[in-house]
């Protein structure tokens, strides 16, 4: 399944506002960071430590991930 990934923070000044990768059905949110880390391993780490929501919500790494659902890579943030 064709899985689009909205993306923010640093992960979007790295790779755009949207990726897209092709995971197996059912996928799980470990399965994506593992094939986003195959795909750009340059950001590696930092898909390690963003949070990953699907449909809105902050999903845990055994959540599986539906078809044509939302998902959004969201990286730690910080500032003043």
């Amino acid at each position: 399944m064709l899985v689009t990934v909205h993306c923010f923070a640093r992960v979007r000044e790295l790779l755009g506002n949207i990726v897209q990768v092709e995971l197996d059905d059912p996928a799980t949110v470990a399965d994506l960071r593992q094939r986003l880390s195959l795909c750009y391993p340059h950001c590696q780490d930092l898909f390690g430590r963003s949070a990953v929501a699907v449909n809105r919500r902050i999903a845990s790494e055994d959540e599986p991930i539906p078809l044509e659902a939302e998902v959004a890579l969201i990286p730690p943030v910080s500032g003043g």
